[in-house]
């Protein structure tokens, strides 16, 4: 059921005890000169907008890797015995439902705008793709693949990765496939280890796959295949924003850095250029794009906006994880000494807080974001692990 813990307010902090926060918009490094990037704006001082906090789960279970959509329904996984199972409840329901019940491992759930659902099922010997729409599963492939790692549109496209495990569960390659109007399709066939993919809801279908070099980045579109990099670096973790942004990591032989390709860019653009890792980016509509970078003691939270980047966090704590938005709000992970608590940056106020205050208890799995500012994550209260939503007032 869902249950109000308590309505909160938090404020921006221009300083936390032991500096946890500094939400000061400051500009940080490259790509453009110091001398050509326009003045940040300073925060408000204002109050931040106060959440409701609900608990959607209040038992004895392990409940993990929560996802919502823009409507505020959520699924997750849950383990039941021997066996991870598949649960979700819609914006309208007080009580979760449990999709799955079965002798597989159900797991790596994603939802859309649609309520549809889809999941692997997995074996000791292979794993399947499931489809949930309309009150109705549907198991995408049938074969002695390892089928993995589904990804979700709006439009209710499907796409993953299988490949063929030898007698020791090695898999040498993976393939890309695509499920789109009642039809199963092989989007590659090329021994490239085709893996990380993902789609947006233009159907562009977004991977990172071996090229003549090394490791790049592909793209499929009405039109084909197209390859966005060509280079000798490492190119990883691609990710497409709905109108056609994409960003990814490169490692240069020294570290990880963030690279940029808006949708009406031909070329891509490198936004870090520094001797510490950056890496987990997000980008939205917007171009917006977030990551996570090592400032040589902790991981901060960045942020790369209308070409300045804006150094969200400072202090000895790690953050990690962003999940940003088409509004620009932004959500990630914060350790500290009693677990892992959540943080949000609002974008409409520039003002940072921890949203997951009212709830006692330790943090872990990876928060999830929708468009109108939800934060959805895993809590525990030492015995168990429960899913918690904050809701912007």
């Amino acid at each position: 059921m869902r249950h109000i813990i308590k309505p909160f307010v938090f404020s921006a902090m221009l300083l936390t005890v032991g500096g946890v926060f500094l939400p000061q918009l400051a500009v940080a490094e490259e790509p453009t000169p110091a001398s050509q990037m326009p003045a940040s704006k300073e925060p408000s001082s204002g109050p931040v907008p106060g959440y409701d906090m609900q608990l959607i789960t209040a038992s004895d279970m392990y409940y993990k890797l929560p996802r919502t959509n823009n409507s505020a329904s959520l699924v997750w996984q849950a383990k039941v015995g021997k066996h991870y199972q598949i649960f979700y409840i819609t914006a309208s329901e007080e009580t979760p439902h449990q999709l799955t019940d079965n002798a597989l491992d159900n797991t790596d759930p994603r939802i859309n705008d649609q309520d549809e659902i889809v999941w692997m099922g997995s074996d000791s010997k292979h794993s399947d793709i499931f489809l949930y729409s309309n009150g109705v599963v549907t198991k995408l492939t049938s074969n002695a693949l390892m089928n993995r790692h589904p990804k979700l549109n709006n439009n209710g496209e499907v796409v993953w990765i299988a490949g063929a495990a030898d007698s020791e569960g090695k898999i040498d390659n993976y393939e890309i496939f695509h499920y789109a109007a009642g039809a199963v399709s092989q989007v590659t066939n090329n021994n490239r280890f085709n893996v990380q993919v993902r789609i947006n809801d233009a159907g562009t279908i977004m991977w990172r796959g071996k090229g003549e070099k090394n490791f790049d980045i592909f793209t499929k579109t009405a039109g084909g295949i197209s390859q966005i990099t060509a280079d000798t670096e490492v190119d990883m973790n691609p990710q497409i924003s709905n109108n056609g942004n994409m960003v990814w990591e490169r490692n240069d032989g020294k570290d990880d850095e963030v690279v940029l390709k808006l949708a009406q860019a031909s070329d891509p653009v490198q936004i870090t250029t520094n001797n510490t890792n950056d890496c987990e980016p997000q980008v939205n509509d917007r171009g917006t794009v977030v990551w996570q970078g090592f400032d040589g003691d902790h991981w901060q939270i960045f942020m790369y906006a209308d070409g300045i980047t804006t150094k969200l966090t400072e202090g000895p704590l790690d953050n990690t994880e962003p999940r940003i938005n088409d509004a620009g709000d932004i959500a990630w992970m914060i350790h500290d000494t009693d677990g892992i608590g959540i943080a949000v940056y609002q974008a409409a106020t520039k003002q940072i807080g921890k949203v997951s205050d009212s709830f006692v208890g330790h943090y872990s799995q990876m928060v999830d974001l929708n468009n109108h500012g939800q934060v959805v994550w895993a809590g525990s209260n030492g015995k168990s692990f429960d899913i918690l939503m904050a809701t912007p007032k």
